[in-house]
Order: C-alpha cells, then sequence, then structure tokens
C-alpha cells in the first residue's frame, strides 16, 4: 500500500490509499463521535443517524432512490457505529469513482431526516434492539462494558435505550450532525488505483460545502474499582454467555501493545492457553476467547465463552486457575515468538479488501491522529518482551480488578462473586 495523505480547503483530512492492481474504489467519510460522546437523553442518536442518513437526500428523496444510484452499477454501501466514530462508506468498480465520491458526500451534505421516516424508523431500531437481546453471545459484552462503566456514555449501549430513542426529534438529529459532522472532526479516507492529485481533485469537488467545524469532546471515564463485581442477565439459554476480564490500558499507551500479546497468548487462537485447557482438555465450551479492548481514555482485557449451564462453575474456576498459572510462570520465550507473528499475521489479513483497508486506516487517524505503516506497527510488537508482559501482569491482573458478566438460567449472582478470586 502506497499512503498519501493531505489536507483539504476546509480542513478536512484526506488519506489516498493507493493500491496499485485494485479493481474496486472506496470512499469512507468517519468522523470522530459515537456513542460516548452522547447524553443520557440523547443515548444512541448517533446510531440513529445512522438509519436516517439513507432515508432521502435533497437529489435522492428516499432511501429507494439511495439504494438504487449506487446497486445499479454493482456497487453496496453501509454505515457503522462504535462508541468513539460513526462511518459511512461506499465501495463499486474503479471506473465508477466519480459515483461513490458524489454519493457519500450526498448523504453527509443533504440530508432530509423526514419527519415521517425519523418517527417510522424509531421502531425499526427498537426490533434491532430486541435483536441484538436475542443473541446473548453479542450482547453479553455489552452488558460486560456496562458493568464496568455504569450508568455513564461509555458504559450506554451504542444503541442507546428504547426510552431514549423514541424521545429523539428531528431537531435534536439536526443539531447533533451540525455540531459534530465537520471537518476538523472527520477524515476521508479512498482506497483504489489512483494518485493523491487526482482524489484530491475528486474530494474538493465533492466535499467542499463541508464546514470546519470543531471536534466533539466527551467526559473522560474515570477507572475506579476495589473489588470484583459481577452482573447476572438472568435468562432461559440453552448456553451460559459469559464475560471474564480485568481493567487494563487505553489506546495510546507504551503498555497497549503488551496487553495485546498478552491477550492473544491467553485466548487468541486454537494453541493459546485458554482454548487449549479450557475446550480441548477439558470439553467445557465450544467457544472461548480473549482480546484487548482499548478506548481512548480506557481500557480491558476480557475472556469471552460459551458453557453449558451445568458447567459453568467449573468453567470459571479452570479459566481463573489458568490465569494465575500464567501470571506466575510467565510465558515461554517460544509462545512469545508465535504470539507476535499471530498479531501481525491477523493485522496483515485484515487488511486484505480494500473496505477493511479503508475502515482501518480512518479507525487510527481518528483515535490517534495518525496513520502508521505496518512495518511500523510490526516494529511495536516484536519490541515486547517476555519481561513487558511479566511487568504488564504484575501490574493489572488483579483480583480487585476482576469483573464478570453472565447471561443464562441463574439468579443467584453471590454465587459468581465468591468464584472471583486469583488465590
Amino acid at each position: 500500500m502506497n499512503i498519501q495523505q493531505t489536507i483539504l480547503k476546509n480542513g478536512l483530512k484526506l488519506i489516498n490509499i493507493k493500491k496499485k492492481d485494485s479493481e474496486v474504489a472506496v470512499v469512507l467519510f468517519l468522523v470522530g463521535v459515537g456513542s460516548a460522546f452522547e447524553t443520557k437523553q440523547k443515548a444512541g442518536i448517533s446510531h440513529f443517524l445512522e438509519h436516517l442518513f439513507f432515508k432521502g437526500t435533497t437529489r435522492r428523496k428516499n432511501s429507494l432512490e439511495i439504494s438504487e444510484f449506487i446497486e445499479e452499477i454493482g456497487g453496496s454501501f453501509n454505515a457503522f457505529t462504535s462508541k468513539e466514530y460513526t462511518g459511512y462508506y461506499a465501495e463499486v468498480a474503479k471506473k465508477h469513482v466519480d459515483k461513490a465520491f458524489d454519493f457519500v458526500s450526498d448523504l453527509m451534505l443533504h440530508p432530509l431526516f423526514p419527519k415521517e421516516e425519523i418517527e417510522k424508523e424509531k421502531n425499526v431500531v427498537i426490533e434491532e434492539m430486541n435483536m441484538y437481546q436475542d443473541m446473548p453471545m453479542q450482547y453479553v459484552g455489552e452488558k460486560f462494558e456496562e458493568l464496568l462503566y455504569g450508568d455513564t456514555p461509555s458504559g450506554r449501549l451504542v444503541i442507546g435505550s428504547k426510552k431514549s430513542v423514541m424521545g429523539l426529534t428531528r431537531e435534536d438529529l439536526v443539531k447533533y450532525v451540525r455540531s459534530y459532522y465537520a471537518a476538523k472532526n472527520g477524515v476521508l479516507v479512498f482506497v483504489g488505483n489512483k494518485d493523491i492529485k487526482s482524489v484530491k481533485k475528486l474530494s474538493e469537488n465533492y466535499f467542499a460545502e463541508l464546514k470546519k467545524g470543531t471536534k466533539g469532546t466527551r467526559k473522560k471515564v474515570q477507572e475506579k474499582q476495589a473489588k470484583p463485581k459481577v452482573s447476572l442477565l438472568t435468562k432461559k439459554t440453552d448456553q451460559t454467555h459469559l464475560c471474564l476480564g480485568f481493567r487494563t490500558v487505553p489506546l495510546n499507551t507504551k503498555e497497549y501493545y503488551t496487553a495485546k500479546v498478552f491477550a492473544v497468548a491467553l485466548g487468541g487462537g486454537m494453541s493459546s492457553r485458554l482454548f487449549t485447557e479450557i475446550r480441548e482438555k477439558r470439553g467445557l465450551c465450544y467457544y472461548i476467547r480473549a482480546s484487548q479492548q482499548s478506548y481512548l481514555d480506557s481500557g480491558y482485557l476480557v475472556v469471552q465463552a460459551g458453557i453449558d449451564n451445568t458447567k459453568v462453575d467449573e468453567a470459571v474456576k479452570a479459566t481463573l486457575a489458568e490465569i494465575v498459572r500464567v501470571k506466575k510462570e510467565g510465558l515461554t520465550k517460544k509462545e512469545l515468538g508465535k504470539v507476535k507473528e499471530f498479531i501481525k499475521g491477523k493485522l496483515a489479513l485484515s487488511l486484505e479488501t480494500s473496505q477493511s483497508t479503508a475502515i482501518y486506516m480512518a479507525e487510527r487517524y481518528v483515535l490517534q491522529n495518525k496513520i502508521e505503516e505496518l512495518e511500523k506497527q510490526y516494529a511495536r510488537i516484536d519490541a515486547v518482551t517476555l519481561s513487558m508482559v511479566q511487568s504488564f501482569m504484575d501490574t493489572y491482573i488483579q483480583e480487585k480488578s476482576l469483573n464478570l458478566t453472565l447471561i443464562g438460567p441463574f439468579k443467584d449472582r453471590a454465587r459468581f462473586v465468591k468464584m472471583l478470586t486469583l488465590k
């Protein structure tokens, strides 16, 4: 990849990722605002906008005209919302680059937000909430962050609550877009076979109307915990889904890559500690994995698993025992080398498509205000040593920082609190 960067006249950052032999082109606009920037009363507005932008513009009056514009040329489009950013993109054959710029800029600059569509879409989002609540494998992760951060923007669901979504008005949406959908708060990414000069010309033509604006602000997470915590959602399920984890490090810290290495060693693949011990040796689950999640102002390491309802106690205790063992004995030199190559290989594979490349690079810029070549990221991974991993474990893998969220047919929360020990 050849990464080129420039700034448009209105202050919008443009990142051109030139893929010489690519037959497709992706145009992505990512704005640095998500659910972590919302008030409780307006919770879910970032995600709700993701729906409403596709309901009509001044040039394409409804969702059918919007979808036909891209689909009649064989392209695709979508949007996504997280706690810290929201993105909109179009992917087309390379000969239709102009249409991709036209499409994304039209959505961002000329939305209609019809009142009748707003009221109708509220019901759609409520059904989306109901769907996620019926998907415990996914929903348990949301409930885990709720346990960590409580009734704060970072602890509330990205999709919001039924009460907050039903209370949103057109005026709320317009005000939110005017406040945050701005050049200084976003990034435009193009991936395809074009040089920066031609991409900049297209960008200036289509995004010139975007106001400069200002960056969004948010309340920082206050990491406070003195003892283990458990949240239990009692639900009739055939399998218990759980998240077990520790508070660790934010994104832009020197320990971030060390945290990633430890998480992968613990549960990042089929040869990881937990997969080998909990699934292969004991047969207690179908899936079990560990990952490091880092935001700008907080982070956590989490183990997620789906367990037979009758074996939850054994699985939780065995997982904690394996964590204690690796903390006491440390990683081996061979294990560390394997994990580093695993992370680098997965990173390379994750950037195989133009769409994933655009999203990844946009995220990095919005969250870190810079784009690093893969070689630099590889070097940061390779720089992690056994002593760094041990120091990380000693500092962050603490009993007082333990958190457990479960969704399953249980009512006795105290039963699980008693299990949370690293002794």
